[in-house]
């Protein structure tokens, strides 16, 4: 999925947002919009979504001198989500569908790739979606491909995850958790991003949120836009070769995942009208979809 017109006011959204993180320096943040502008001139006009904000940020860093701005967000975020942990494993108790629900927790708890918003507004997603207080949430998938997962999963030695934003690995636990439930012995690897960029989970966010100790592997990449190309790229298709089943977390990776003709099932909230429209439903719904 390539980016569109829409995508770049996003883009330079973003890179405001992490700019204004850094310094309230009105002349720093406009140069660094300055500097943005120049580097969406300069890119390349095939990227997907992911990889244009991912080469903007890498400019946005260079301005300011700083390599991780969200570094203490992220943090405080999973922090925070790892509080209600044990609330969410007790959620599963009663459910008749155990496995189906776990999912849904994980997609919605993928609201915490939309740094734009802010902290009040994520905390008033996390309520509306069931997550925060409020009691449980109707929301439930708009598009639904479980029946095809609970089929793959029944006859999978080995899955691959992909994950999105930290804050969201305690939910991605409490699924893993699930899974292995369902399919005792399945080879589990994740993969985070090698280097931070916004939200996005890395090694070290695995380790704290307990990851580590229930996966056979942590593997940092390095993924440019979320999943990228060149070396991270390589990498990353060759663990795909090796797994028969592979969830990717949020629309990032969902966009360079069919961009590069990568099946799997993807698993996000969407956050964008030029995904909504690709899509056919709405900002905000819920799928679990299989590319």
């Amino acid at each position: 999925m390539k980016a569109v017109p829409h995508c770049y006011p996003c883009a330079l959204r973003r890179a405001l947002t992490t700019a204004s993180r850094v310094t309230d320096d009105g002349w720093l943040q406009q140069k660094v919009i300055d500097e943005g502008m120049r580097a969406l001139a300069d890119a390349e006009p095939d990227q997907t979504p992911a990889e244009l904000v991912s080469f903007l940020l890498d400019s946005v860093h260079r301005t300011l001198g700083v390599s991780d701005p969200w570094e203490s967000e992220r943090s405080r975020w999973l922090e925070e989500m790892l509080s209600v942990r044990e609330a969410l494993e007790k959620s599963l108790d009663g459910s008749q569908q155990p496995l189906r629900r776990a999912l849904l927790l994980s997609a919605r708890a993928n609201v915490f790739d939309n740094e734009i918003l802010s902290t009040q507004a994520i905390r008033e997603d996390l309520t509306l979606l069931g997550l925060r207080g409020g009691g449980d949430a109707d929301s439930g998938f708009a598009f639904d491909d479980f029946d095809r997962f609970q089929a793959d999963l029944a006859s999978a030695g080995s899955l691959l995850i992909l994950h999105d934003s930290a804050p969201e690995l305690p939910f991605d636990r409490v699924l893993l958790e699930r899974i292995l439930v369902e399919r005792p012995g399945l080879k589990i690897t994740s993969i985070v991003r090698r280097a931070p960029l916004l939200l996005d989970a890395v090694a070290a966010d695995a380790r704290v949120a307990g990851i580590e100790e229930l996966v056979d592997g942590v593997v940092p990449l390095e993924l440019p836009g979320n999943v990228g190309s060149g070396e991270g790229m390589r990498n990353l298709v060759s663990l795909v070769e090796a797994s028969d089943l592979v969830i990717a977390k949020g629309q990032g990776h969902y966009e360079t995942m069919v961009e590069a003709g990568i099946s799997c099932y993807s698993l996000m909230r969407v956050k964008c009208p030029v995904m909504a429209s690709a899509q056919g439903c709405r900002i905000g719904d819920l799928l679990l979809v299989k590319n």
